[in-house]
């Protein structure tokens, strides 16, 4: 069963709808999206602050939940391609991301785009590298 399924589609639209749209994203922002993102302004007030985080501990719940229910994929090809691909899209979402937090957080830009991006070599699950 895929993730985005009408329930999670529904939960992210109703978060959307509670915020301000920002632009549309361009260029290679476009390219990391997935049919979830959430790129709204809120208030700068507790109750936005309370609000976003529940909204991030509900999308934590949901993809555990999905996690913990779904079946693994299948031992040979399809596991290996599919870090494969992973390893690649890690690496360039790093490259987009580590300058994007650059921008607003100066020195700290790189860890911080090394923790959202995740792990660069996943070599140890399969030699996807």
């Amino acid at each position: 069963e895929l993730f985005f399924a009408p329930p999670v589609v529904d939960w992210a639209a109703a978060i959307r709808a509670k915020g301000t749209p920002k632009p549309p994203a361009t260029g290679d922002d476009l390219l990391y999206r997935g049919p979830l993102a959430i790129d709204v302004s809120f208030p700068a007030d507790d109750a936005s602050v309370a609000m976003c985080a529940a909204a991030c501990a509900e999308a934590a719940a949901m993809w555990d939940g999905w996690m913990a229910t779904t079946p693994p994929l299948p031992a040979g090809m399809k596991v290996t391609s599919t870090y494969a691909y992973d390893t690649k899209m890690r690496a360039q979402m790093f490259g987009v991301l580590v300058g994007f937090y650059t921008a607003l957080f100066g020195d700290q830009g790189r860890s911080l785009a090394a923790a959202d991006a995740g792990p660069l070599d996943e070599a140890y699950v399969g030699g996807a590298s």
